[in-house]
């Protein structure tokens, strides 16, 4: 954890190869992927201010990367590796013995991001083969919908704080896409359209 104010680093997580931290809707607790006690790979909770041992959420299916918490925190999206594909699974936090596939064919050492409503899903997604990545949005927690959002390529996805926009990066350019809203608020449409923000990403 980096203290803003102080400057000052700490260490927060306890359980070895911790990877892909993201913050809990409240603020105060930490979620992230490690290595569980049987060196199953699994996903942890933990409180910011260290105060007390991490809590396993939940064993992973195999070789895991990525985690993420929905903006509700309610349930967690991963990235893992299983039947010779990296894959996306969804795990509700109420049933944490249950691992539902979300999507295949992930690029694995890019994490899933929701949209601020929870909605959506943002994801850099292939051919099968590793090749071809591009950045699609999904609906959520069904994946039924799906749109494609770049074209030639997309990685390192974020979303504006008001999930109007989605920005991503390709052939060494930040690109941004328009995230059209539907009248009723339970349904979405995504007519993107691509711009390029002429930067460069940053390397900090």
């Amino acid at each position: 954890i980096n203290d803003i104010a102080t400057g000052t680093f700490s260490r927060l997580s306890s359980p070895e190869a911790a990877t892909s931290p993201s913050w809990t809707p409240d603020g105060n607790s930490v979620v992230y992927t490690a290595l569980g006690t049987t060196k199953r790979y699994a996903v942890w909770r933990q409180n910011a201010d260290g105060g007390s041992p991490a809590e396993k959420l939940f064993d992973a299916l195999g070789f895991t990367l990525q985690s993420v918490i929905a903006p509700d925190g309610r349930s967690v999206l991963y990235v893992g590796y299983a039947d010779n594909d990296w894959q996306i699974f969804r795990v509700a936090l109420d049933s944490p013995t249950v691992a539902t596939r979300y999507v295949d064919h992930v690029i694995g050492r890019l994490p899933p991001a929701f949209s601020p409503d929870g909605r959506r899903v943002m994801i850099s997604s292939g051919d099968g083969s590793g090749n071809n990545a591009e950045v699609y949005v999904r609906s959520y927690p069904d994946a039924t919908a799906r749109v494609q959002v770049s074209a030639g390529g997309g990685a390192n996805s974020v979303w504006s704080p008001d999930g109007s926009r989605v920005y991503y990066t390709a052939g060494g350019k930040v690109m941004s896409a328009t995230i059209a809203l539907a009248c009723s608020p339970c349904r979405s449409h995504w007519p993107p359209r691509s711009e390029r923000c002429g930067k460069r990403p940053s390397s900090a």
